[in-house]
């Protein structure tokens, strides 16, 4: 068996460090992408709750009927779909 040189020791040497290194690099990448799978988890679980919410309002509105008519028709109508005239609107109420 023939001994090692110098250079081959420092190539085994650097090949050990740059495959550690690497394996540092994607277990730090595992954990952040684990770690943004429960924040995109409970994002979606918003926009889904917002979707359904939506929905629920558009069909509100929907049962209201067309706003037609003068000023004063409309404040009235207003008032019976329980709307708030100029300063607010009842399906402008989050979820």
């Amino acid at each position: 068996m023939s001994k090692k040189s110098k250079q081959d020791v420092y190539c085994s040497n650097g090949a050990m460090r740059f495959a550690n290194t690497l394996k540092n690099l994607l277990v730090r990448s595992r954990h952040r992408l684990e770690g943004n799978s429960d924040h995109w988890q409970s994002l979606h679980l918003s926009l889904r709750e917002l979707a359904e919410w939506t929905v629920t309002k558009e069909a509100e509105l929907e049962a209201m009927g067309p706003v037609g008519g003068d000023e004063l028709a409309i404040r009235k109508q207003q008032v019976k779909g329980g709307g708030q005239g100029k300063k607010g609107n009842a399906a402008s109420s989050g979820p």
